[in-house]
């Protein structure tokens, strides 16, 4: 089903996963994560929350802001506006 089709409830029932914080292999060296967790707010780490709470100038905004970015990327079109 094409993303446009779908509720804004059955967006936010879609699995997504993003990764853990990767750590140095052992053997060469190289930075991997090997694990994943939910794309979803409480599960994201904390410089990831920072991440989508920053502006374009870097400076944080609330909470709020950050939560409905990550609704918006998850595929929740709710607080889009229709006008120009």
């Amino acid at each position: 089903q094409k993303l446009d089709a779908l509720t804004n409830a059955q967006t936010a029932d879609r699995v997504i996963l993003t990764s853990t914080p990767p750590s140095a292999d052992s053997t060469t060296g190289a930075l991997v994560s090997t694990t994943g967790r939910t794309f979803l707010w409480d599960q994201l780490e904390a410089t990831q929350q920072t991440a989508l709470r920053a502006t374009a100038s870097g400076t944080p905004t609330t909470e709020a802001v950050g939560q409905d970015r990550l609704a918006f990327i998850r595929g929740d079109r709710s607080l889009e506006r229709t006008d120009a």
